[in-house]
């Protein structure tokens, strides 16, 4: 149980509450937070930059995804070329 001091503090916190309202924050907050944390890097290259950064991701993808292919492919080929990888060589023969 509580002690009677703290049940009356604790009243008397609560009474001192009464009337008070939820803070509202001004409309144009986040905007301005916007425009003073993430400047807008984008919009200050040249297009040029943008579409050359694009090809290039895109040539680099499918330079990636062609090397990838092509070992797949070729894997299957070098393992029939290679001898097989258990041979019975008689370690332990008598």
């Amino acid at each position: 149980m509580e002690a009677p001091e703290e049940q009356k503090w604790i009243d008397d916190v609560l009474a001192g509450m009464s009337g008070s309202q939820r803070a509202e924050p001004p409309a144009e907050l986040w905007d301005r937070i916007e425009q003073e944390n993430f400047p807008a890097l984008v919009a200050r290259s040249p297009r040029w930059v943008r579409w050359a950064a694009a090809v290039a991701l895109i040539v680099l993808n499918v330079v990636v995804a062609r090397q990838f292919t092509l070992d797949q492919s070729a894997a299957p080929s070098e393992i029939s070329y290679y001898a097989p990888v258990s041979a019975n060589l008689n370690y332990y023969a008598q």
